[in-house]
């Protein structure tokens, strides 16, 4: 396959141009991502003992840069001694093969998952901002998803002023690296089946339950330690997990 000094596949070079157009690339991003990050959440199709299992073999693997250059291959060179895991994998659409492969290498190193959360104490308002497995990344990924534009889009200011003003403020305050008493910004342990299910999904309107922990903050509340899945989300996910 012919590629270009930069290593893109030729199908994307002529998609992107040769002129290094940043804003082009985030385009095509935008346009794309969804075809590979379908909403469809992994563990309506995979247990959380499957997506390990997946996980330490891409591990043990010398280079597994072939396998994520075509994830179809996977059940066929690496799970035949799982003939089950192997069937399951080869049954799923391609765009969920590529999730469910990039959400197991990520899985993996996820000791615990972590999360960013904000929290408007007035108004009872709660917004997921980051699932992540490496907490020093928490930061970079909520503004990034503070300042996405999709995310202003998505919120209706008219009739989610609640949200709307979390998301604000919640930007602001990260980027100004400082904290107020209405709206709290907290690091947090996640559930594995939370994290999995969202890592590589949407976020904007992801439901979840608060576990307060032992420390307080200084104006002596009690502040969030832990998130996971509602009952809700939890009745709706398939019986086999």
């Amino acid at each position: 396959m012919q590629t270009t000094d930069y290593s893109y596949p030729m199908w994307i070079t002529r998609i992107f141009g040769a002129g290094g157009d940043t804003q082009r690339m985030e385009e095509i991003v935008a346009r794309y991502s969804h075809l590979v990050y379908p909403a469809d959440p992994i563990l309506k199709h995979l247990s959380l003992d499957e997506l390990a299992c997946i996980g330490n073999i891409l591990a043990s693997l010398p280079s597994s840069k072939e396998v994520f250059l075509a994830p179809y291959s996977f059940a066929d060179l690496h799970l035949s001694d799982t003939p089950a895991l192997q069937s399951l994998f080869d049954k799923l659409p391609f765009p969920l093969q590529c999730k469910t492969l990039d959400t197991a290498r990520l899985y993996r190193e996820a000791d615990p998952p972590y999360a960013m959360i904000a929290l408007d104490w007035e108004s009872g308002t709660a917004q997921l901002l980051a699932l992540s497995a490496r907490q020093d990344e928490l930061v970079t990924l909520s503004l990034a998803f503070l300042t996405d534009p999709l995310t202003k889009t998505m919120v209706d200011e008219r009739h989610e002023k609640a949200k709307a003003y979390l998301l604000s403020r919640s930007k602001a305050l990260l980027l100004e690296g400082t904290r107020e008493k209405r709206i709290g910004i907290y690091e947090v342990t996640c559930s594995d089946e939370l994290f999995v299910n969202k890592v590589f999904g949407p976020i904007l309107d992801c439901p979840f339950s608060l576990v307060m922990g032992e420390k307080k903050d200084r104006w002596g509340r009690a502040i969030p330690s832990h998130i996971s899945e509602t009952d809700e989300e939890r009745l709706l996910r398939s019986p086999r997990t």
